[in-house]
C-alpha cells in the first residue's frame, strides 16, 4: 500500500528502516494528521526545516547537540556538539548555515549545512534562547534571557554590532523586515515589546499576561503572534493591540507560520497536540495528537509539512495535510 505526502514521491505504508532509524507512518487524505514520525535519537527540543536541501536541524537541550536529519525518510545523517543548553534552531537557506542558541554557554553557534561541522562559536548576552534570521540583510537577531536584551549579529562576519535593551525574560524574538521592528515575548513580565532595531528605542509594550513564550510577525499583514504558556493560547496582536486569544492547549510553546497556505502551528507541550490555526479568521480548525511533550514545530516550505520536537517521547513528528 502506499501513501503520498502533499507534494511529495510516493512512499510505502508501514514501517521504513533506515540505517538505525524506525519511520512509521499512516495514510490520510485531506485532513491535518500525523503522517509519520521518527526517532530524535535524543531529547529533541527545536526544528528547523531547511526546504532547498531537504534536511531537518534538531536541537538537544540536555546533549547540547544539533542533529541533522533527512526530511524524506528520519535518516540521521550527523550529530555535531554546538555548546550546553542547546535551544533555538534556524536555517538561513541563502547560505545553508544553520544557528544555534546555547543558553548555557551564552553563545550562538554556526553550523554549515553541507559538511555539518561547527564555523563558529558567537558570545551573545545571558542565557541565550530566541533566535530570528533576515537573509536579506545578513542579520540574526538572539533573545537573551540571563541579561534582558537582544544581540544583533552580522552574519557575514559572525560578530555582534549591537545590543539591544528588552523586557524581562525575552524568550522568543521576531524581526518585522519590513519596518525594521524587533518584537519580544517578555516571559517573566508578561508583554510583547516592539522596538526600533536601529535606534534601540522601545516604541510600544503590549500586555498579553501569563507567559509568554514564542512570537512571530506576519510578513504580510504584520500580525504579531505570540504563544503563551500559562493561558494555554495563541495571541494574536495588530497596531499594538490584542484583537484575538485562540485557545490551543495546555503550556502553548513553540509557534511556525505558513503564510502561503494561511496557518498557525502551535505546539501545546502540556496537551501533546499542536494546534492549526486559520490565519485569515483566527480560529483554530485542528488540534493534531503527536508524541508526548511536543515543544517547537518547524516548516518546510515547499511541502508544508510540519516538524514537531516531542521532547517528552524523544521522537519527531511530520504533520500533514
Amino acid at each position: 500500500m502506499l501513501i503520498h505526502y502533499k507534494n511529495s514521491a510516493w512512499l510505502p505504508l508501514g514501517l521504513l528502516v533506515a540505517g538505525s532509524v524506525l519511520f512509521t507512518s499512516a495514510a490520510v487524505a485531506d485532513n491535518y494528521a500525523v503522517a509519520a514520525t521518527f526517532s530524535a535519537d535524543g531529547n529533541p527540543h527545536f526544528p528547523s526545516v531547511n526546504a532547498r536541501t531537504q534536511r531537518l536541524y534538531v536541537s538537544d537541550v540536555r546533549a547540547g547537540t544539533v542533529t541533522m536529519f533527512k526530511t524524506q525518510d528520519g535518516t540521521k545523517l550527523a550529530e555535531t556538539p554546538t555548546g550546553a543548553g542547546a535551544h533555538t534552531v534556524a536555517v538561513d537557506e541563502n547560505t545553508n548555515k544553520v544557528y544555534v542558541t546555547n543558553r548555557g554557554a551564552n553563545t550562538v553557534s554556526v553550523l554549515d549545512g553541507v559538511t555539518n561541522a561547527k564555523i563558529a562559536d558567537i558570545p551573545v548576552g545571558l542565557a541565550p534562547h530566541g533566535l530570528d534570521i533576515d537573509a536579506e540583510s545578513s542579520r540574526a537577531f538572539v533573545s537573551n534571557t540571563g541579561s534582558n536584551d537582544v544581540s544583533i549579529i552580522d552574519t557575514n562576519t559572525y560578530q555582534v554590532i549591537k545590543t539591544i535593551s528588552a523586557g524581562i525574560e525575552p524568550w522568543g524574538v521576531a524581526y518585522d523586515r519590513k519596518n525594521k521592528w524587533i518584537y519580544t515575548v517578555n516571559t517573566y513580565e508578561g508583554t510583547v515589546s516592539r522596538i526600533d532595531a536601529v535606534t534601540g528605542t522601545t516604541l510600544a509594550k503590549i500586555v498579553v499576561g501569563g507567559r509568554p513564550w514564542n512570537v512571530k510577525v506576519s510578513s504580510r499583514s504584520g500580525r504579531v503572534y505570540a504563544s503563551n504558556e500559562t493561558t494555554g493560547e495563541l495571541t494574536v496582536i495588530a497596531k499594538d493591540a490584542v484583537i484575538a486569544s485562540v485557545a490551543v492547549g495546555i503550556a502553548t510553546r513553540g509557534v511556525i507560520l505558513d503564510e502561503e497556505e494561511q496557518r498557525a502551528y502551535v505546539a501545546a507541550t502540556g496537551s501533546s497536540q499542536v494546534g492549526v490555526i486559520n490565519l485569515e479568521t483566527n480560529t483554530l480548525i485542528a488540534l493534531v495528537p503527536v508524541g508526548a511533550g511536543p515543544t517547537a514545530v518547524g516548516l518546510d516550505r515547499r511541502t508544508h509539512r510540519v516538524y514537531v520536537a516531542n521532547q517528552g517521547g524523544g521522537t519527531i513528528s511530520v504533520i500533514s495535510e
